[in-house]
Protein backbone atom coordinates (compact mmCIF):
# COMPACT_ATOMS: atom_id res chain seq x y z
CA UNK A 1 0.00 0.00 0.00
CA UNK A 2 1.33 3.42 -0.98
CA UNK A 3 2.17 5.90 1.78
CA UNK A 4 -0.68 8.18 0.73
CA UNK A 5 -3.14 5.28 0.92
CA UNK A 6 -1.87 4.34 4.37
CA UNK A 7 -2.33 7.91 5.55
CA UNK A 8 -5.86 8.03 4.12
CA UNK A 9 -6.67 4.73 5.86
CA UNK A 10 -5.35 5.99 9.21
CA UNK A 11 -7.39 9.17 8.89
CA UNK A 12 -10.51 7.16 8.06
CA UNK A 13 -9.89 4.88 11.08
CA UNK A 14 -9.54 7.88 13.39
CA UNK A 15 -12.71 9.49 12.06
CA UNK A 16 -14.75 6.29 12.36
CA UNK A 17 -13.49 5.74 15.91
CA UNK A 18 -14.45 9.31 16.80
CA UNK A 19 -17.93 8.90 15.33
CA UNK A 20 -18.42 5.77 17.42
CA UNK A 21 -17.28 7.57 20.57
CA UNK A 22 -19.55 10.55 19.84
CA UNK A 23 -22.53 8.20 19.98
CA UNK A 24 -21.61 7.54 23.61
CA UNK A 25 -20.61 10.99 24.83
CA UNK A 26 -20.72 14.63 23.83
CA UNK A 27 -17.99 16.48 21.99
CA UNK A 28 -17.08 18.56 25.03
CA UNK A 29 -16.41 15.41 27.09
CA UNK A 30 -14.44 13.67 24.36
CA UNK A 31 -10.66 13.49 24.84
CA UNK A 32 -8.12 13.03 22.10
CA UNK A 33 -6.47 10.34 24.21
CA UNK A 34 -9.73 8.36 24.09
CA UNK A 35 -9.81 8.69 20.32
CA UNK A 36 -6.22 7.46 20.05
CA UNK A 37 -6.93 4.47 22.29
CA UNK A 38 -10.13 3.54 20.47
CA UNK A 39 -8.49 3.86 17.04
CA UNK A 40 -5.39 2.02 18.31
CA UNK A 41 -3.01 4.76 17.24
CA UNK A 42 -0.59 6.89 19.23
CA UNK A 43 -1.45 10.45 20.21
CA UNK A 44 1.30 11.62 17.87
CA UNK A 45 -0.34 9.83 14.96
CA UNK A 46 -3.74 11.36 15.74
CA UNK A 47 -2.27 14.87 15.93
CA UNK A 48 -0.32 14.30 12.71
CA UNK A 49 -3.72 14.10 11.00
CA UNK A 50 -5.78 16.50 13.08
CA UNK A 51 -4.31 19.67 14.57
CA UNK A 52 -6.96 19.95 17.30
CA UNK A 53 -10.18 18.41 18.57
CA UNK A 54 -12.07 21.00 16.53
CA UNK A 55 -10.16 19.93 13.44
CA UNK A 56 -11.16 16.33 14.15
CA UNK A 57 -14.80 17.38 14.55
CA UNK A 58 -14.77 19.00 11.10
CA UNK A 59 -13.13 15.86 9.74
CA UNK A 60 -16.03 13.82 11.12
CA UNK A 61 -18.61 16.28 9.79
CA UNK A 62 -16.94 16.19 6.37
CA UNK A 63 -17.04 12.40 6.31
CA UNK A 64 -20.77 12.37 7.08
CA UNK A 65 -21.47 15.24 4.68
CA UNK A 66 -19.68 13.38 1.90
CA UNK A 67 -22.06 10.44 2.23
CA UNK A 68 -25.09 12.72 2.25
CA UNK A 69 -23.75 14.58 -0.79
CA UNK A 70 -23.45 11.28 -2.66
CA UNK A 71 -27.11 10.55 -1.87
CA UNK A 72 -28.18 14.00 -3.04
CA UNK A 73 -26.13 13.62 -6.22
CA UNK A 74 -27.87 10.35 -7.07
CA UNK A 75 -31.30 11.89 -6.49
CA UNK A 76 -30.58 15.11 -8.38
CA UNK A 77 -29.23 13.27 -11.43
CA UNK A 78 -32.05 10.71 -11.51
CA UNK A 79 -34.76 10.57 -14.17
CA UNK A 80 -37.48 11.70 -11.77
CA UNK A 81 -39.42 14.84 -12.61
CA UNK A 82 -37.94 18.05 -11.11
CA UNK A 83 -40.73 18.35 -8.51
CA UNK A 84 -40.16 14.76 -7.40
CA UNK A 85 -36.41 15.26 -7.20
CA UNK A 86 -36.85 18.35 -5.02
CA UNK A 87 -39.24 16.61 -2.66
CA UNK A 88 -37.06 13.49 -2.56
CA UNK A 89 -33.87 15.38 -1.73
CA UNK A 90 -35.62 17.26 1.11
CA UNK A 91 -37.06 13.99 2.44
CA UNK A 92 -33.65 12.30 2.12
CA UNK A 93 -32.07 15.02 4.23
CA UNK A 94 -34.76 14.50 6.88
CA UNK A 95 -34.51 10.70 6.82
CA UNK A 96 -30.71 10.67 7.01
CA UNK A 97 -30.95 12.83 10.14
CA UNK A 98 -33.68 10.60 11.59
CA UNK A 99 -31.56 7.53 10.91
CA UNK A 100 -28.63 8.92 12.92
CA UNK A 101 -29.80 11.87 15.07
CA UNK A 102 -26.34 12.25 16.60
CA UNK A 103 -25.05 13.12 13.11
CA UNK A 104 -27.59 15.96 13.00
CA UNK A 105 -26.22 17.40 16.23
CA UNK A 106 -22.67 16.80 14.99
CA UNK A 107 -23.45 18.90 11.92
CA UNK A 108 -25.01 21.65 14.00
CA UNK A 109 -21.97 21.79 16.25
CA UNK A 110 -19.57 21.66 13.32
CA UNK A 111 -21.21 24.77 11.84
CA UNK A 112 -20.35 26.80 14.94
CA UNK A 113 -17.98 29.60 13.82
CA UNK A 114 -15.75 29.01 16.86
CA UNK A 115 -15.16 25.45 15.66
CA UNK A 116 -14.18 26.66 12.20
CA UNK A 117 -11.71 29.23 13.54
CA UNK A 118 -10.00 26.63 15.74
CA UNK A 119 -9.82 23.98 13.01
CA UNK A 120 -7.32 24.03 10.17
CA UNK A 121 -8.21 26.26 7.25
CA UNK A 122 -7.86 23.34 4.85
CA UNK A 123 -10.32 21.20 6.81
CA UNK A 124 -12.87 24.01 7.01
CA UNK A 125 -12.52 24.66 3.28
CA UNK A 126 -13.24 21.03 2.39
CA UNK A 127 -16.47 21.06 4.39
CA UNK A 128 -17.43 24.43 2.95
CA UNK A 129 -16.84 23.12 -0.57
CA UNK A 130 -19.16 20.17 0.01
CA UNK A 131 -21.92 22.43 1.34
CA UNK A 132 -21.43 24.85 -1.55
CA UNK A 133 -21.54 22.02 -4.10
CA UNK A 134 -24.82 20.69 -2.71
CA UNK A 135 -26.32 24.20 -2.64
CA UNK A 136 -25.38 24.78 -6.29
CA UNK A 137 -27.00 21.52 -7.38
CA UNK A 138 -30.24 22.23 -5.53
CA UNK A 139 -30.28 25.78 -6.91
CA UNK A 140 -29.94 24.32 -10.42
CA UNK A 141 -32.95 22.11 -9.68
CA UNK A 142 -34.97 25.15 -8.56
CA UNK A 143 -34.09 26.82 -11.87
CA UNK A 144 -35.52 23.75 -13.64
CA UNK A 145 -38.81 24.40 -11.83
CA UNK A 146 -39.04 28.06 -12.89
CA UNK A 147 -41.01 27.42 -16.12
CA UNK A 148 -43.84 26.17 -13.88
CA UNK A 149 -43.88 29.50 -12.07
CA UNK A 150 -44.63 32.36 -14.51
CA UNK A 151 -44.55 35.00 -11.78
CA UNK A 152 -40.92 34.23 -11.00
CA UNK A 153 -40.01 33.90 -14.67
CA UNK A 154 -41.17 37.47 -15.29
CA UNK A 155 -39.97 39.07 -12.05
CA UNK A 156 -36.85 37.08 -11.24
CA UNK A 157 -34.19 39.13 -9.49
CA UNK A 158 -30.68 38.46 -8.27
CA UNK A 159 -30.70 36.35 -5.13
CA UNK A 160 -34.21 34.90 -5.55
CA UNK A 161 -33.02 31.33 -6.17
CA UNK A 162 -30.71 31.48 -3.14
CA UNK A 163 -33.53 32.93 -1.04
CA UNK A 164 -35.78 30.01 -2.01
CA UNK A 165 -33.02 27.51 -1.23
CA UNK A 166 -32.30 29.02 2.18
CA UNK A 167 -36.00 28.88 3.04
CA UNK A 168 -36.23 25.21 2.05
CA UNK A 169 -33.22 24.26 4.15
CA UNK A 170 -34.25 26.41 7.11
CA UNK A 171 -37.68 24.79 7.15
CA UNK A 172 -36.31 21.27 6.97
CA UNK A 173 -33.59 21.82 9.58
CA UNK A 174 -35.89 23.81 11.88
CA UNK A 175 -38.75 21.32 11.82
CA UNK A 176 -36.39 18.43 12.43
CA UNK A 177 -34.80 20.21 15.39
CA UNK A 178 -38.26 20.88 16.84
CA UNK A 179 -39.16 17.20 16.39
CA UNK A 180 -36.26 16.27 18.68
CA UNK A 181 -37.17 18.80 21.34
CA UNK A 182 -39.40 18.34 24.37
CA UNK A 183 -42.00 20.45 22.58
CA UNK A 184 -41.86 18.12 19.59
CA UNK A 185 -42.45 15.10 21.78
CA UNK A 186 -45.76 16.62 22.87
CA UNK A 187 -46.99 17.42 19.35
CA UNK A 188 -49.16 14.75 17.65
CA UNK A 189 -48.07 16.03 14.21
CA UNK A 190 -44.56 14.77 14.91
CA UNK A 191 -45.65 11.36 16.18
CA UNK A 192 -46.87 9.99 12.86
CA UNK A 193 -44.13 9.14 10.37
CA UNK A 194 -41.57 11.14 12.41
CA UNK A 195 -43.17 14.38 11.22
CA UNK A 196 -42.49 13.68 7.54
CA UNK A 197 -46.06 14.49 6.53
CA UNK A 198 -45.83 17.81 8.39
CA UNK A 199 -42.64 18.56 6.46
CA UNK A 200 -44.34 17.85 3.11
CA UNK A 201 -47.35 20.01 4.00
CA UNK A 202 -45.18 22.96 5.00
CA UNK A 203 -42.95 22.51 1.96
CA UNK A 204 -45.97 22.64 -0.35
CA UNK A 205 -47.29 25.79 1.37
CA UNK A 206 -43.85 27.42 1.24
CA UNK A 207 -43.48 26.84 -2.51
CA UNK A 208 -47.05 28.03 -3.11
CA UNK A 209 -46.07 31.24 -1.35
CA UNK A 210 -43.39 31.72 -4.01
CA UNK A 211 -45.98 31.23 -6.76
CA UNK A 212 -45.81 27.53 -7.60
CA UNK A 213 -49.08 25.59 -7.85
CA UNK A 214 -47.75 22.31 -6.53
CA UNK A 215 -49.56 19.52 -4.75
CA UNK A 216 -47.64 16.94 -2.75
CA UNK A 217 -50.21 14.17 -2.58
CA UNK A 218 -49.84 11.35 -0.04
CA UNK A 219 -49.01 9.01 -2.92
CA UNK A 220 -46.25 11.32 -4.18
CA UNK A 221 -44.80 11.75 -0.69
CA UNK A 222 -44.81 7.97 -0.18
CA UNK A 223 -43.11 7.41 -3.53
CA UNK A 224 -40.42 10.02 -2.86
CA UNK A 225 -39.87 8.62 0.62
CA UNK A 226 -39.35 5.12 -0.82
CA UNK A 227 -36.86 6.48 -3.35
CA UNK A 228 -34.99 8.37 -0.64
CA UNK A 229 -34.86 5.34 1.68
CA UNK A 230 -33.44 3.15 -1.09
CA UNK A 231 -30.70 5.61 -1.95
CA UNK A 232 -29.82 6.25 1.70
CA UNK A 233 -29.49 2.51 2.37
CA UNK A 234 -27.18 2.17 -0.64
CA UNK A 235 -24.90 5.11 0.07
CA UNK A 236 -24.93 5.96 3.79
CA UNK A 237 -23.25 3.51 6.15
Amino acid sequence: MAASDKRAQRESDIIQSTLELLKQKGFMELKMSEVAKHAQYSMGTVYSHFSSKEDLLLGCATSVAGQVEATFQKILTSTMAPTERLLTVIIANWLSDARDPHYFFLRQLAMNPDIWTRASEKRAQVLNDICHCVAQKVEALIVELLPDNPSLMTSKHDGTITDILMGLWSMSEGLYRISLSGFGLKQPSFHKDRGLNLLAINLEKYLRGWGWTLEFSPALVASCKAQAETMISELIH
